[in-house]
C-alpha cells in the first residue's frame, strides 16, 4: 500500500475525538516531545477526567495508550521482529515516534518529513475547511497551520520551522503552484489552492497511478 495512504488514514484517525480519543489526544493535545510511558499515561488520565463525562477504567486507558504507542513507535535499537508479526503496524513507517529500549523513553520526531504534496494539502483542507471554501486560493498563517488540531503541524509532528521547510520543499515540486510560502502582514503563511479534501485525495491517487505507469 502507498505510504500516502497510511498518512491519509493517520490524518483521519487523529480527527476522531469520540471514536479514537487516545489518538486524537496524543497528536493534538499532548505537547511532550520526549517522555516515558508513566508521564504519558498520567497526562492522558487528566485529559480524560477533564473532557469525558464517563471515564473508562484504568485498564482500558492503559490498553488504549499501549496500543497507540505500539502502532507508531520504532524500537531503537531495532527489535528482531518477524516481518509477518501482526504487531508490526504500518504506521511505524511514518517515522513519527521512536522508542529507546535502553532508557524506556519515547521521542517524537519533529523534523522535516517526506510527505506527498496532495496528502499535505489534504490535511490542510481538512483542518481549515471553512477558510478554504471562500476563494480559489487561500492563505493560512504558518502559526495556525502548526497548532490547529489535526492540521499539518499536529498530524505530521512538525514544529514551526520544520513545517516551513516541509512546505518549501513541496513548493519546489508543485508544478501548478498548488502550494506556496507567502507573506501576509509581516507574517509567514501557506498559500494553497482551495480544493476539497476529496479532490486532493483524487489527485493523489491519479498521480500515483500515472507515476507507477511511467515506472513500469
Amino acid at each position: 500500500m502507498e505510504i500516502g495512504t497510511w498518512w491519509i488514514l493517520h490524518i483521519n484517525l487523529i480527527r476522531e475525538r469520540d471514536v479514537a480519543s487516545t489518538w486524537h489526544w496524543f497528536f493534538n493535545k499532548f505537547n511532550h516531545d520526549r517522555f516515558d510511558r508513566a508521564v504519558c499515561l498520567e497526562s492522558l488520565r487528566r485529559y480524560i477526567d477533564s473532557e469525558q463525562k464517563r471515564v473508562p477504567s484504568a485498564s482500558t486507558i492503559q490498553r488504549d495508550l499501549g496500543c497507540m504507542l505500539l502502532s507508531y513507535a520504532r524500537s531503537i535499537p531495532p527489535a528482531n521482529e518477524d516481518p509477518e508479526d501482526g504487531a508490526d503496524c504500518p504506521f511505524r513507517e511514518l517515522g513519527l515516534l521512536n522508542y529507546y529500549k535502553n532508557s524506556g523513553q519515547y521521542q517524537v520526531h519533529q523534523g522535516v518529513k517526506d510527505i506527498p504534496l496532495e496528502v499535505f494539502c489534504y490535511s490542510m483542507s481538512i483542518a481549515f475547511s471553512d477558510s478554504l471554501t471562500r476563494t480559489k486560493v487561500s492563505d493560512i498563517r504558518l502559526h495556525d497551520a502548526t497548532r490547529q488540531a489535526a492540521g499539518p503541524g499536529r498530524a505530521f509532528c512538525l514544529t514551526g520551522e520544520s513545517l516551513f521547510e516541509t512546505v518549501s520543499r513541496l513548493e519546489d515540486v508543485a508544478k501548478d503552484k498548488e502550494i506556496q510560502i507567502a507573506g501576509i502582514a509581516g507574517d509567514r503563511a501557506i498559500r494553497i489552492q482551495s480544493l476539497s479534501p476529496f479532490e486532493w485525495i483524487e489527485r493523489f491517487y491519479q498521480n500515483s497511478v500515472t507515476e507507477n505507469t511511467y515506472a513500469m
